[in-house]
């Protein structure tokens, strides 16, 4: 597949790249575009992966990353003042950054493991610790308000339960919405942040154990299963730990070597791809696969976007890199969401933007990371 190619086979609309224009101008171009996307345009096949894909929506899925990443460029690195995007939908809803590692909860969570205080006590099973226990409340600023991150060898299971119950007795949430995909049916504990807290008790127990494990696996996918044997860890939270022992040097695996599919990333897939014949309906779609050619065409994909839009992602791209293997599972997923959104019967569970920006320290910390 190449760039005239996939833009040959999309219908949004004839001619060269729209110039840029403001008000009702532009917002008329901005429904167009998405009642184009919904329609769909000509499919494409892709023999190797013995697929066809719908020109408009592929080339949409990498428009939606431009738009997303375009509103984290427009805030921390040109510092510009609401409204970052003129998409009805990004302008309202929350969406996870193009890049993991930009998004607020990763960031917290990596300051504290390159926090240089902790070479007194950092080690693998110290951080594979932090990471599982931070994880399995995925809010960062209950998380912070709780005392942050406790070496492994001071944990207290105890004094951590009383302060998340007086925390939360006093109205201030200490999960996030994440937690409806983890694993609770049959473990024991009264409610919800009870049995969080014993699960993390378990983890505490046999973190060397779950290590020792880690370092068994011969490939990214078996980390990813010994996580997934953790009593109280779905898929979700498995694959969140996954990804960031990826950033600790723990394990050798790359991220670009597997991922899993979400329910999420299957149902951007299934917008996107479809099969060639009828003898192919009802198998498993090959989602690995179709994620690392996503990966491995990306180029294509942002050059479509650039010729038809007039959008360089290039130029915004996060230190200039290409996407992994993460960025494409978990923008599938957001992909997916918005899409439901256009079509006006979706919901996002990450919730609405808080009109409230982030303080100076936040921009210098982005900016840096730029």
């Amino acid at each position: 597949m190449d760039v005239k190619e996939l833009t040959a086979a999309t219908t949004f609309y004839d001619g060269p790249p729209l110039p840029p224009t403001i008000g009702p101008a532009l917002d008329q171009m901005h429904k167009n575009y998405v009642e184009a996307l919904l329609k769909g345009g000509n499919e494409i096949e892709i023999p190797e992966l013995g697929l066809r894909a719908d020109a408009n929506k592929l080339v949409g899925f990498y428009k939606f990353m431009f738009d997303r990443h375009d509103v984290w460029h427009r805030r921390f690195i040109r510092n510009m003042s609401r409204p970052w995007t003129i998409d009805p939908i990004l302008k309202v809803w929350k969406f996870t950054n193009v890049w993991r590692e930009l998004d607020r909860g990763t960031v917290y969570l990596l300051d504290a493991l390159r926090d240089p205080s902790r070479e007194g006590y950092r080690n693998c099973v110290g951080d594979l610790w932090s990471i599982m226990h931070y994880r399995l409340f995925n809010n960062w600023e209950a998380h912070k308000a709780l005392g942050g991150f406790v070496p492994y060898d001071q944990w207290n299971y105890d004094d951590w339960y009383k302060r998340l119950r007086a925390h939360h007795a006093a109205g201030n949430t200490v999960l996030c919405m994440s937690h409806n995909t983890c694993c609770y049916t049959g473990l024991p504990g009264s409610d919800k942040i009870e049995r969080v807290c014993l699960i993390a008790k378990r983890v505490h127990d046999t973190a060397q154990d779950t290590l020792d494990g880690i370092n068994n696996a011969r490939s990214l996918e078996q980390v990813f299963d010994v996580i997934r044997a953790v009593r109280g860890y779905g898929p979700f939270l498995a694959y969140e730990v996954v990804s960031d022992i990826l950033y600790t040097g723990i394990t050798p695996f790359s991220v670009n070597d597997w991922a899993n599919a979400g329910p999420g990333a299957m149902n951007g897939i299934a917008r996107i791809f479809h099969p060639i014949s009828e003898k192919q309906r009802g198998k498993k779609m090959p989602f690995l696969d179709i994620m690392q050619w996503l990966r491995t065409n990306q180029k294509t994909g942002f050059d479509a976007v650039k010729f038809l839009f007039g959008c360089d992602f290039e130029s915004i791209a996060w230190q200039r890199r290409p996407l992994d293997l993460r960025c494409i599972e978990h923008q599938l997923c957001e992909y997916s969401k918005i899409v439901k959104l256009y079509q006006g019967n979706g919901r996002n569970f990450s919730g609405h933007v808080k009109p409230i920006d982030r303080g100076p320290d936040d921009f210098e910390r982005m900016k840096a990371l730029f």
